[in-house]
Formats: C-alpha cells, sequence, structure tokens
C-alpha cells in the first residue's frame, strides 16, 4: 500500500484502560503497514495470558485480561474473559496469521468436555451495551443412565429426541414444558450430552 493510502487512525473517544490494548494494537498494525486482518474466538481451559511470553501492553481486572504481541512479523491481540478468548491478527499474509492463530489455540486450547462430563453452553443476555453472550461448562448426565427416572410415554418421547435430533443450520428451537420438578431440565441437559 502507498504512503499516501495507508489508512490513518483518529481515537474519537476518550481511551479507557479497558480499551488502551486495542487501541495500541490497531495503532502499530496500522503504522506497520498491514494488510490482512484477521479475528476469531473460542472457549479455552487456560486460566491465564502469562504463558504466551512478554506482551507489548497488557491489561487486567477481575476475570478478564488483554494483550498484545509482537510475534514474527505479526500482531496479535488477545483477549480472555473467564473461560473464552477473543483474538485479532494482523500481518501482511494469510500464513503467517495462520500460524499465529495455530500458536495461540495451542496455548490456550479449548477445553476437553468429554473428561468431565461437561458441555459448554453460551448464555446470552442484554445489557445496556447489546446482546452480550457468555459461555459455562455445565455437567450433564449420558440419557441411558437417567431414563429409567422418566414415565413410559415420557421416556418414549424423549429417547426420540435423544436418539435422531439434529438441529437446523443456525440452530433451531425446542419448547419444553411441564410441571415443575418432572425432570424437564435434566434431561436437556442430557440432550446436551448425546
Amino acid at each position: 500500500m502507498s504512503e499516501s493510502r495507508r489508512p490513518i487512525l483518529s481515537l474519537a473517544h476518550d481511551v479507557q484502560l479497558e480499551t488502551a490494548v486495542p487501541g495500541v494494537f490497531l495503532e502499530r498494525a496500522l503504522a506497520a503497514g498491514f494488510t490482512e486482518l484477521r479475528l476469531a474466538n473460542w472457549p479455552t481451559a487456560a486460566q491465564s495470558l502469562a504463558h504466551l511470553g512478554r506482551p507489548e501492553l497488557h491489561f487486567e481486572a477481575d476475570r478478564r485480561e488483554t494483550a498484545a504481541y509482537a510475534w514474527d512479523d505479526a500482531l496479535v491481540l488477545v483477549g480472555r474473559h473467564g473461560n473464552h478468548v477473543y483474538s485479532s491478527v494482523a500481518a501482511n499474509d494469510h500464513d503467517r496469521i495462520e500460524a499465529s492463530f495455530a500458536k495461540l489455540q495451542n496455548e490456550l486450547p479449548p477445553p476437553d468436555p468429554s473428561a468431565k462430563h461437561e458441555v459448554i453452553v453460551t448464555f446470552w443476555t442484554y445489557s445496556r451495551h447489546g446482546p452480550q453472550q457468555s459461555y459455562r461448562s455445565i455437567g450433564v448426565p449420558e440419557w441411558d443412565a437417567i431414563s429409567a427416572n422418566y414415565a413410559r410415554p415420557t421416556r418414549g418421547r424423549l429417547d426420540a429426541i435423544m436418539r435422531g435430533f439434529t438441529p437446523a443450520h443456525g440452530g433451531q428451537l425446542v419448547l419444553w414444558r411441564g410441571e415443575a420438578g418432572t425432570g424437564k431440565t435434566f434431561a436437556l441437559r442430557a440432550l446436551a450430552w448425546e
């Protein structure tokens, strides 16, 4: 990109401590003339970014942290909020970006829910900043272990869902209703495992 066509970054608002690291990342990516930028996010078992090396800048508060790194002709922005990673990589070529994400996913691996009989569930809430998602691991039973807790007609219908349910692309809505204490939540957890 020619010098005259290089994008200029202007901050139109006050920078807060929490937004300082992404601001530095963007400023350095533009100053370096990087032409490729990619975002990714995933759940992680990692509890810290400390083993990623020495950051250019690091922010930490409560259960979240953000850091910027310079890695082999790439700039890397990593945020960890609880058990979820948000990352951006800037570089001049696709292969360098892929290599950076491979390193990140190796260092910040997703949890192995099968080892604990857990599934990762995405919860959505609406806040003053709009829709927000958070991720949590929940313990789940296998359907075969709890199916005897349900009356035969209910068990037959639930068994059909447990064995043959495939969500449509983009998700599918399942409405469960019944009296309190009849095992709706436990059956949903089993469905998540199956």
